[in-house]
């Protein structure tokens, strides 16, 4: 038996932009996909993040988005593993994309980087948590702790907006110069991140 949690259809998913997530080109926001469809469009990174207040899937769009691929995350009720708030998700980032300003102006960290204005993706995101968590006597976790169940003990003890996350971007944009020498897939960034969510988002006695 498997469980649908999220259903593929225009209107079936929308995304909380907040004040951010706009589209390049004012293209409207990130509230909906590049088609302007309220769904989901291609995730193929997803993770499971079980903290002390809530569970929170994060999840990586790899549609071809022009205006720049969406990162977001996704409340779920654990019991059901339904959305807690039925429809909505929360804009985390955005990546890239052919109507990229920056891609198109050439700029680039990596001199010499870029190669010409393509697809960008967001490609996984992975919990650091265990392993910068504190005990309170002010020491970190030993490997031993964490080894096993114990990390994801360390984790469940913690309220998801500090939860420490670890994410990577790749831009096929940035396939050039240094990145073509060394025959590297292609260019990107790694970064660390910490979910803002609305604490509300996560109170299931009122969603529900």
């Amino acid at each position: 038996m498997a469980i649908r949690t999220l259903a593929n259809y225009d209107g079936s998913f929308t995304v909380d932009v907040a004040d951010k997530g706009i589209k390049h080109g004012g293209m409207g926001t990130h509230a909906t996909d590049e088609n302007d469809l309220a769904k989901a469009n291609a995730p193929d990174g997803l993770i499971w993040v079980k903290g002390s207040d809530g569970d929170v899937l994060i999840a990586d769009e790899d549609s071809g988005n022009a205006f720049g691929e969406r990162k977001y995350a996704i409340v779920l009720d654990p019991a059901t593993l339904q959305l807690a708030e039925p429809g909505k998700g929360y804009f985390l980032a955005m990546a890239g994309g052919t109507e990229s300003p920056r891609a198109k102006a050439g700029a680039t960290a990596l001199a010499g980087a870029i190669d010409t204005p393509r697809t960008s993706e967001f490609s996984g995101t992975w919990p650091l948590t265990a392993l910068l968590a504190r005990k309170d006597d002010g020491s970190f976790y030993s490997m031993d702790e964490i080894a096993g169940p114990g990390q994801q003990e360390i984790i469940g003890s913690i309220p998801m907006n500090e939860q420490l996350l670890l994410g990577v971007v790749q831009h096929r944009t940035k396939s050039g110069g240094q990145v073509s020498d060394v025959e590297a897939d292609r260019g990107g960034q790694i970064f660390m991140f910490k979910l803002d969510l609305p604490d509300q988002a996560y109170d299931l006695t009122v969603l529900k």
